[in-house]
Order: C-alpha cells, then sequence, then structure tokens
C-alpha cells in the first residue's frame, strides 16, 4: 500500500526537466553542475534557457565570477556580458517572479532592466533577496549531488580580474545537455556497484578484473620509474574486456571508468616527476621562477585582451605595457634628444656643439710617437737640430690644420648663403644669429601674429 501511494502521488507531480553543464578552468576539467529546471512555474525561461542549451550554450564562459555574490555566462555572442540574444528575438519580457532568489544555487536570468532577458544567466553563491521582483529565476542547482556541490565550490573561488571580475583562467561550458529520470535512477544504481566494489591504487577505482590486478600494479610501478615509460608487460586499458550482459548505459560508465582509472594513473605519474623535479633547492628555484613567468605572462595577455577590446592599442597603448624604469630611461632619452636639438653645431651657446667640434679636431689630429711625444725643446742641449726639426713638422701640421678649418668655414659659409628672393629681418650678421634664435625658441607662439600682421587683420 505505500508502494502504490508512492507512485500514485508521483503520477500526480510534475517532473521538472534536468540539465547539466560540465565545465572546464583551461584544461582541467572541474566536473559537471546538475541543474533543475522550473519549467512548471516560467515554461517560456526555461524554453528559452533548454533551446540555448543545444545550440549556442556550448563553448561558451563565465565571464564574470564575484565570490560570496554570483558567477555569470551566457554571452554566446561576444563572451564579455555585451551580447546573448534569446530564442524570441533580441529580448523578450519577463515572465513571472513567483520564484525568490533564496539561497545558494539558485538560477535566474541576467537582464539590463525590466522586459530585457536575453541568453545570459547567472549562479547565485548565497541568497540575494534585493534581486527578488528583478530577475526572473528559473532553476537550481541540485545541492543534494556532491559534484554540482564541488563544482559550485571551484566556481566561487577561482582567482578573478580586480578590473572587471573575470577569471584569470577562462572557465569554458565544455559540454551541456539533459539527463532523464530514468538514466539518473539507473546511473546511481550503478555508481553505488562500483563504489562497493574492491579498488586498485584509490578507493574510488573500479576493480576491473581481480586476475589482472598484479598487472595494473605492474603498470603503476612501471609509470613512476625515473624514465617514466611503462614496460612491455604493462596492461593498457584497451586489453582490458568488458563484462558480458551490460546494458549500453552500463558499457558507458564502465568504459568512462576506464578512462578515470588512466586518468589517475597519468596523474600519479606527473606528481612523481614533480617530486623529483623540486628534488634540489636548484629545483625549487627554478620551478618557482617558471610558476611567476607563467603568472606574468597570464597577466600581460589579459592585459592586451583588455586593450584590444578597448581599442587603446590603436592609440600608442604600448606604455601600458612597460615598466616604470623603462618607461622613465626612454623619457631621459627623449629629453637629452630635444636639449642637443636645441642649438645648431656653430652656435656660441651650445655647450654640446663645441664638445663635437673638440672631439672632431682631436681625432683629425696625426698620431706621435710615444718617445717623441715626451721630448721637449732645450736650448742647451745638443740635439737641437733634431728639436728645430720637429717644431718645423708641428708648425707644417698647424698650418694644414688651419687652412682645412678655414676652407671648411667657407663651405659652410657657401652651404648658408642666402637664397635670392628671401625675407631680409635683420641688420647684420650678429642680428642675424640673435633673430634665429629667438625664432628658434618662440617662434611657433608668434607665427599666428606674423600672419595676421601680413594679412592686416591683426587686433
Amino acid at each position: 500500500r505505500i508502494a502504490t501511494t508512492m507512485s500514485k502521488a508521483a503520477a500526480g507531480k510534475h517532473n521538472n526537466t534536468r540539465a547539466y553543464l560540465t565545465l572546464h578552468q583551461g584544461r582541467e576539467r572541474l566536473g559537471t553542475l546538475q541543474i533543475i529546471l522550473y519549467d512548471d512555474v516560467v515554461p517560456k525561461t526555461c524554453k528559452n534557457f533548454t533551446e540555448l542549451l543545444q545550440s549556442k550554450y556550448k563553448g561558451t564562459i563565465f565571464h564574470r565570477v564575484i565570490s560570496g555574490f554570483m558567477a555569470q555566462g551566457g554571452d554566446y555572442e561576444n563572451g564579455d556580458g555585451t551580447g546573448g540574444k534569446s530564442i524570441y528575438g533580441n529580448k523578450f519580457n519577463d515572465e513571472n517572479f513567483h520564484k525568490k532568489h533564496i539561497g545558494r544555487g539558485i538560477l535566474s536570468m541576467a537582464n539590463a532592466g525590466r522586459n530585457t532577458n536575453g541568453s545570459q544567466f547567472f549562479i547565485c553563491f548565497r541568497a540575494v533577496p534585493h534581486l527578488d521582483g528583478k530577475h526572473v529565476v528559473f532553476g537550481t542547482v541540485d545541492m543534494k549531488d556532491e559534484e554540482s556541490c564541488r563544482v559550485l565550490h571551484a566556481l566561487e573561488n577561482c582567482r578573478t580580474s580586480k578590473r572587471d571580475d573575470r577569471p584569470l583562467v577562462d572557465i569554458t561550458v565544455f559540454e551541456c545537455g539533459f539527463i532523464s529520470d530514468g538514466e539518473t535512477e539507473q546511473s546511481a544504481k550503478i555508481e553505488t556497484s562500483l563504489v562497493t566494489n574492491k579498488a586498485i591504487g584509490d578507493d574510488d577505482e573500479i576493480d576491473l578484473d581481480d586476475d589482472e590486478k598484479e598487472e595494473e600494479d605492474e603498470t603503476i610501478i612501471s609509470q613512476v620509474r625515473p624514465n617514466l615509460e611503462p614496460t612491455d608487460d604493462a596492461a593498457p586499458d584497451e586489453d582490458i574486456k568488458m563484462p558480458e550482459k551490460m546494458t549500453p548505459l552500463q558499457q558507458r560508465l564502465f568504459k568512462l571508468r576506464l578512462k578515470m582509472n588512466q586518468s589517475r594513473r597519468m596523474n600519479r605519474t606527473e606528481v612523481m616527476a614533480e617530486g623529483a623535479r623540486l628534488g634540489s633547492e636548484e629545483s625549487k628555484a627554478a620551478e618557482k621562477k617558471r610558476l611567476k613567468d607563467l603568472d606574468r605572462k597570464a597577466r600581460k595577455s589579459e592585459w592586451r585582451e583588455m586593450n584590444e577590446k578597448s581599442g587603446s592599442h590603436k592609440n600608442g597603448g604600448s606604455h601600458l605595457f612597460e615598466t616604470s624604469s623603462l618607461s622613465q630611461a626612454k623619457a631621459m632619452r627623449k629629453q637629452d634628444r630635444a636639449e642637443m636639438n636645441r642649438f645648431e653645431a656653430n652656435d656660441y651657446y651650445n655647450p654640446e656643439g663645441q664638445h663635437r667640434n673638440y672631439s672632431r679636431n682631436i681625432k683629425s689630429l696625426q698620431k706621435m710617437d710615444n718617445a717623441k711625444s715626451t721630448d721637449t725643446y732645450d736650448p742647451l742641449s745638443n740635439n737641437n737640430l733634431d728639436a728645430e726639426a720637429t717644431n718645423s713638422e708641428g708648425a707644417r701640421r698647424l698650418a694644414n690644420e688651419l687652412q682645412l678649418r678655414g676652407e671648411r668655414t667657407e663651405r659652410k659659409k657657401r652651404e648658408k648663403s642666402e637664397i635670392e628672393g628671401d625675407e631680409v629681418s635683420y641688420i647684420n650678421k650678429r642680428n642675424k644669429m640673435f633673430n634665429k634664435k629667438i625664432d628658434r625658441n618662440y617662434g611657433k607662439y608668434t607665427a599666428e601674429i606674423k600672419q595676421n600682421l601680413e594679412r592686416g587683420t591683426a587686433l
């Protein structure tokens, strides 16, 4: 009688649609969120979600995660919260507000105001009563499912950007779909029977075959050797025969367990490899540096993506990636160039030009032997003939240098000769040089005044 009563009650009760979202963080699998939809309360909103679940949500990301508040996703167009259309058009109206944001795991529609529902949704991490009457609640995460609770916890505690709450490593909807009630019950039975089996290596691995337990152990031992290569006698998962008389669902679960066992063995291999890699102080320092470089590259990539979206890279946004020391060094070099370009080479008040001229003149002088360069003229010495010859050679070089400088000066004068028809704004050479200095320093401020004077439009 009790079973009959329960079956009658179940027959009169509406079976809510169950869906799932399998999430990946980067290349790492977080797990599966099981979702119960309130299609008996908000059928139009749930239909929008289920249609998009089959066509659009796969591959989308959770673009905004705020710990202690909510995680938002569903933007299949832009992936940043600015896009996403519903199946009814661009937006559709709020259906009703019968369900409330009463606790953790509540699934609700994101919007930009009243009657602006699209494809975006959010999952609450706590009760948010201030959103009641503003956002349509259309489902909840199955909090009785341990994996769903674990995935929701991982989603809430992921590292995010301080600027826009976007996860530093993208959390992607890798798979999504629906769960039927019969499949859920059968899966629970098979899971219970598999958990009761004796584990191989780990408590949650299934005992595939007692005869292959030794081969399994040998495979694990061979994989954690220093060379990290399995031996030829290791038993691969492909050689394990599937038991007969299994339903299609049981076969799928059996294959899934094989893959899980293989993943755990690979994980043990990586753990052993990491232990060997971090065995010495040098290895620890190298690993710390590697992680630091990865973190820096991730931050730099994040800044680059934000600048590309905002368009600042087109307006010289490369300075956003420079360190303060590099930026300061560039500013100092720019200031030095401006100081050097302030004067011409022959300006009297140009210390840089004078120093360059002096260095150029020094290089043009001939080199002398060290022995002769230390000799001095001594009138009482018997080597006066050599001294006179040395002085004559020096006088000849001095005359040649003066002649070269004179030719260089005349050549510059010819290069700077006035072009016929130019405006004469000086009374002598000295006044001409003074006017040049004035124009170089203040010409850009007086250009408009000069033009107005020439046109007769000056005030």
